[in-house]
């Protein structure tokens, strides 16, 4: 028998750690709906935390992250400081004993893998908010595709582009359409078809045409376990552009509009047998959404929406888009296993996964 996780018990108590004010906002007011409260905000400076602090009812403010992670009552940790720090913080909590909740992650594989390995180690649920998951439109699109009612699916068309100020596609922290997006979208594709990204080709581009401004656009196309091609347009370049999703399927076909963000939004169409219908779903917070799937699984057998190893494959398929673009070739995605296998755990055993 199952052994209850004290932790899992009753309302939680939160670390919020890095990330710009309205991103550190949004995670209050989704985990106070949760039930839970935010006992603790980490940022770079203990002026920056307090202000954060006072300014949204937090009681805990400071610039030492051990600090936080020793108040007994916290017991979950949501990451969302820069990329660098994403393994370091996520192996502190994970071995205080909290629970992990992190951004998209943007690490190298290597990082990734040892983080989920040392939460495994240390007992507590990993979990990456990769929220367009937890749309409740993207969900009910994966229940359709699920109960065949497009068909076999063929192929999915994801266009997923924006417009940022220069300077931020000059700062390396920003301009990166491939795994800023990338890793996005790929993880929307792998949750709507239940199917792994094998073999990519791609072409990029840096669209204001300056040697030293990194790649803000993207195309490439992906073939997928099941056989179902996956084509993908970002861009960090163009304005006013609504974000599209198309599921193409033997019996006709599913559009999502204006869904690829982190806001409640958009709308879900069907259209089979020439008729056009109109998909009802309640528009939810996403990141509520994910903060709830996290906590359900804390304690128990079910899995977050997102978990490290799903984190892992987008950040694979998106290093191999890159690799892909650079040479102009066809590269192979690896899998989790082969990494799993490349990396031996410290006790020296491979994880099958």
């Amino acid at each position: 028998m199952k052994i209850a996780d004290p932790r899992s018990t009753g309302p939680h108590n939160w670390v919020i750690v890095g990330g710009k004010s309205d991103l550190r906002r949004k995670i209050v007011e989704a985990v106070r709906s949760s039930g839970g409260e935010t006992a603790w905000v980490v940022s770079g400076t203990e002026k920056h935390a307090r202000h954060f602090a006072d300014s949204n009812r937090i009681l805990g403010a400071t610039a030492k992250l051990p600090e936080a992670l020793s108040d007994p009552k916290v017991s979950a940790v949501y990451i969302a400081s820069h990329d660098s720090d994403h393994i370091k913080t996520a192996l502190v909590a994970a071995k205080s004993g909290k629970h992990v909740l992190c951004e998209r992650l943007l690490a190298r594989t290597r990082e990734v893998l040892e983080m989920i390995r040392t939460c495994e180690r240390h007992g507590v649920t990993f979990g990456v908010n990769h929220f367009l998951r937890a749309s409740r439109l993207h969900r009910r699109m994966q229940e359709m595709i699920a109960q065949g009612v497009i068909g076999d699916v063929r192929s999915i068309l994801i266009v997923h582009v924006n417009a940022l100020p220069d300077n931020f596609r000059l700062d390396t922290a920003h301009g990166r359409a491939i795994s800023d997006l990338a890793v996005q979208d790929i993880d929307l594709a792998r949750f709507l078809l239940k199917q792994e990204p094998l073999t990519v080709v791609g072409v990029g581009s840096a669209c204001a045409g300056s040697a030293s401004l990194l790649q803000d656009q993207a195309m490439y196309s992906i073939v997928m376990s099941g056989g179902a091609f996956l084509q993908v347009h970002e861009s960090f370049a163009s304005p006013f552009v609504q974000s599209q999703v198309f599921v193409l399927g033997s019996l006709g076909y599913l559009h999502a509009r204006g869904t690829l963000n982190q806001h409640p939004s958009g709308s879900l169409t069907c259209v089979t047998t020439g008729e056009v219908k109109t998909i009802p779903s309640e528009i939810l917070d996403p990141d509520a959404e994910m903060i709830q799937s996290f906590l359900g699984a804390i304690g128990s057998n079910s899995r977050p929406l997102a978990t490290g190893w799903d984190g892992l494959a987008a950040i694979m398929a998106a290093e191999a888009v890159a690799a892909a673009i650079a040479s102009g070739r066809a590269v192979n995605v690896a899998s989790g296993r082969d990494v799993c296998l490349a990396v031996p755990p410290e006790n020296g055993r491979a994880v099958d996964r």
